[in-house]
């Protein structure tokens, strides 16, 4: 079972932090003692999340205000188990980059076939339909990795 989680999107801006966020949340509340964090094929280093971001992730409990966007390197991918992308845009960049990662590259809506659409300049709402869709998406994850029942 893996134990570090790396998410990865675009900019590490929208929608990877609140990702970042959600797992954490689950994983304390399911005592899974994961390690997860964020980074971006190309981010936008050291901004903080866009601040609708940070508003659906603050009214579901989860505050990402210290957040700040890294960059991917080879490093931070050697420090995880397994690495869940938001699309495949996303998917094929880190791959490209880095092929001795491919394994361990998988897309956060793999069991749903879905991809978690890019909210950068984009109205609230989508950020909200953003937000439900990772939850979903990691819940399918906690499910069937982690073993948990919800």
């Amino acid at each position: 079972m893996f134990q570090s989680v790396l998410i990865l999107c675009i900019g590490n801006i929208c929608r990877s932090p609140v990702a970042e966020g959600i797992f954490k949340k689950m994983s304390e509340q399911h005592q899974l003692g994961l390690s997860v964090s964020s980074a971006g094929v190309h981010a936008m280093v050291d901004d903080p999340a866009q601040p609708y971001s940070i508003e659906v992730a603050r009214a579901r409990g989860i505050d990402i205000t210290a957040h700040r966007a890294r960059q991917l390197s080879s490093e931070i991918l050697l420090e995880h188990e397994i690495v869940l992308v938001m699309d495949e845009t996303v998917r094929k960049i880190a791959m490209q980059q880095y092929p001795f990662a491919t394994g361990k590259i998988k897309k956060i809506g793999h069991f749903r076939q879905k991809e978690i659409v890019d909210t950068y300049r984009t109205p609230k709402e989508n950020f909200e339909s953003m937000y439900v869709d990772i939850e979903n998406c990691l819940q399918d994850w906690l499910q069937k990795i982690w073993d948990v029942k919800l």
